[in-house]
């Protein structure tokens, strides 16, 4: 009988140990974090109650509960007043559209499409040197007749 493989796999405990490290944090530096899902689902389930019911009996009214605001303290849950957020946005909504901003962005990016290319251009010139080499290690006449082939036995192998 032949042995049986491990379905075991590094990329496991990896990912598992991503996930862990997520739920810490989103426990530890958002701790309300939970309570604003727990209100999200019972939200979108109250939300889709009143549709079905809506769809399936138009004759019962069932009150949609869902504009009801968070129980979560206010000064979380929104950073700043409606009037403060007001005058950030229109700050912001200026300083994003101004001639400078435009420039920059523009100049930033030539300089990221630079270094991309420079590394481009040794990627494609290490991959091209990798071909020639495999080419002319593999590309041999085969006067083994009836016989695999080395690139043939490589590929298998692969």
């Amino acid at each position: 009988m032949g042995r049986i493989k491990s379905k075991f796999n590094y990329r496991h405990v990896i990912a598992v140990t991503i996930v862990i490290a997520s739920l810490l944090c989103s426990v530890f530096l958002y701790p309300h974090v939970f309570l604003r899902a727990k209100e999200t689902i019972v939200d979108l389930l109250t939300s889709f109650r009143y549709y079905v019911v809506n769809l399936t009996n138009p004759g019962e009214v069932r009150p949609a509960t869902v504009t009801s605001l968070s129980s979560l303290p206010a000064d979380f849950v929104f950073p700043f007043n409606w009037e403060e957020f007001k005058v950030h946005f229109v700050l912001w909504w200026r300083a994003l559209w101004t001639s400078a901003n435009f420039k920059n962005f523009w100049f930033e990016f030539s300089d990221v499409l630079y270094i991309i290319f420079i590394v481009l251009q040794f990627v494609v010139m290490f991959l091209l040197l990798l071909k020639s080499l495999l080419q002319s290690a593999i590309q041999k006449e085969n006067t083994d007749h009836g016989q695999d082939t080395k690139a043939l036995k490589k590929f298998k192998v692969f």
